[in-house]
């Protein structure tokens, strides 16, 4: 009677362990995926609340200079770029800064003037000098 060799390697895997490593292994993309994602998007918000900080303080260098925000040269940062609300006059500015891999659906506002409030058109309220808006979390 011969005797049986066993493989130096062993059996190998069946089919249902394959499938049950791939499922735990899908569960666990499903949930670390998400949370990857919000803490990227957390991470360009707050390059724009940076870049924001700094073109306020160079709006602020520029009205003291000149007595007036017209004229405001802002300069983008790639990937944060900045805008001003064409209502820009001599008394007040709302300055703009969103993401490029966000979009403008992202965005984060500073109001510089002598009013109390600002009102955007989409209905967001800031404060003189308060970096925020409504998609600016």
């Amino acid at each position: 009677m011969a005797s049986r060799q066993h493989h130096p390697i062993g059996r190998g895997f069946t089919l249902i362990e394959l499938l049950i490593v791939v499922v735990i292994i899908g569960v666990l993309a499903a949930i670390a995926i998400p949370k990857f994602s919000d803490t990227k998007r957390k991470a360009q918000v707050a390059t724009i609340k940076a870049t924001l900080r700094r073109a306020k303080v160079e709006a602020e260098s520029y009205f003291a200079d000149n007595n007036t925000y017209v004229g405001l040269p802002l300069i983008s940062t790639p990937p944060v770029q900045l805008g001003i609300n064409p209502n820009v006059t001599a008394n007040f500015v709302l300055i703009e800064a969103w993401h490029s891999a966000l979009g403008a659906f992202v965005n984060c506002r500073v109001y510089l003037g002598a009013a109390d409030v600002w009102v955007a058109s989409d209905g967001t309220v800031l404060r003189e000098g308060v970096i925020g808006g409504n998609t600016c979390k």
